[in-house]
């Protein structure tokens, strides 16, 4: 019974998270199974991440779902009817200024709906193809881009309805992330991974093993250790902390210290559950065979389109080498 005591700590808007995420999980072994990458799927992949994506959202968020279509809609008209280096602009500043007022709207009348982190990840979505487009115009046209890393993510040309859908949906990183560019999307549904690499030893590596790559059973099984890991603090820091006890008297008494103390390990246990929600979302992408990312240097796959956090560095490391690393 004990046990049960500490789920019982958990709200409803959790349990439909785990749910959904849970059901993403599902939906990237059928993936996996029924629809591997390759050209000849291409069209079928686009249609399951966008329908896949589409009921998860509606099931955690319900009608509100319609903001995701608001917000992408005019950014798409965009694209059409704009010249491209007017356009990424343009759909910048519309897509950043709904998210605000999104936003705004949910802290002043409603903080129980929120689904300003999807859109979130919606808007950097939108704003990067954007710009990666008029990359790809810039490219066509002068033979070569502002910044080297551009011809990476430039995009030839705007994408289809269909592709479109399927990459804002991607139901293994549609609701919390990671965002991806639509290039990386792109490898990933027709199974040409090894675009994104330089060197030919590596993409030579990729083709020799790469179902075994897609499979990442090796990262798998590390994100499901620190899924359980986050699983346990979650339980464990919602049944002893409670906002609340903040504003007790019993609290107030305390010295500064014993103040520092108490509040630094009850934050360290509050962040456990984005931790948690992050690790989780780490695991829908590896599942649906996306995140690869390359090779270290030691000839072994990297999984860095997938992950979302680095735990330990977050937690152990300054503030200002946080923000110093690009990988986190």
């Amino acid at each position: 019974m004990s046990a049960f005591r500490y789920f019982s700590v958990i709200d409803a808007e959790h349990y439909t998270f785990v749910i959904c995420q849970l059901f993403t999980l599902l939906s990237g072994c059928v993936m996996q199974k029924c629809l591997p990458p390759c050209t000849e799927n291409s069209k079928r992949r686009h249609l399951f991440e966008f329908v896949s994506g589409f009921l998860i959202m509606y099931l955690v968020y319900g009608p509100l779902v319609v903001h995701m279509l608001a917000q992408a809609i005019p950014a798409y008209l965009m694209m059409v009817f704009l010249p491209s280096s007017v356009a990424q602009y343009g759909i910048l500043v519309f897509s950043m200024a709904y998210l605000s007022s999104v936003h705004i709207h949910r802290c002043m009348y409603n903080p129980r709906l929120d689904i300003s982190a999807a859109l979130m990840v919606q808007t950097q979505k939108l704003s990067s193809l954007a710009f990666n487009i008029n990359d790809g115009v810039k490219l066509s046209k002068k033979g070569v881009a502002d910044q080297e890393y551009h011809k990476l993510h430039a995009v030839e040309r705007r994408p289809r309805l269909l592709q479109f859908g399927g990459y804002l949906f991607s139901f293994h990183n549609v609701m919390i992330g990671p965002f991806s560019f639509f290039a990386d999307y792109m490898r990933f549904i027709q199974g040409q991974e090894s675009d994104q690499l330089i060197d030919e030893t590596d993409k030579k590596r990729f083709e020799d093993n790469k179902e075994a790559i897609r499979s990442a059973k090796a990262e798998k099984w590390k994100q499901v250790k620190l899924l359980l890991l986050h699983t346990i603090l979650v339980l464990w820091s919602f049944h002893s902390f409670k906002p609340e006890e903040f504003l007790s008297e019993s609290f107030a008494k305390k010295n500064y210290f014993q103040k520092f103390i108490y509040l630094s390990i009850a934050c360290f246990g509050f962040r456990q559950k984005f931790y948690f929600a992050w690790t989780l979302s780490c695991l829908s992408n590896l599942v649906a065979g996306f995140g690869f990312s390359g090779f270290n240097s030691e000839g072994e796959p990297e999984y860095r389109l997938a992950t979302n956090i680095y735990f330990l560095p977050i937690e152990i490391i300054s503030s200002k080498q946080i923000s110093d690393r690009n990988d986190l």
